[in-house]
């Protein structure tokens, strides 16, 4: 879960 969930933040940076 922590994997995934620091994925998640990755991705919403990359968003920005």
């Amino acid at each position: 879960l922590t994997f995934s969930r620091r994925t998640s933040t990755v991705t919403q940076s990359s968003c920005w």
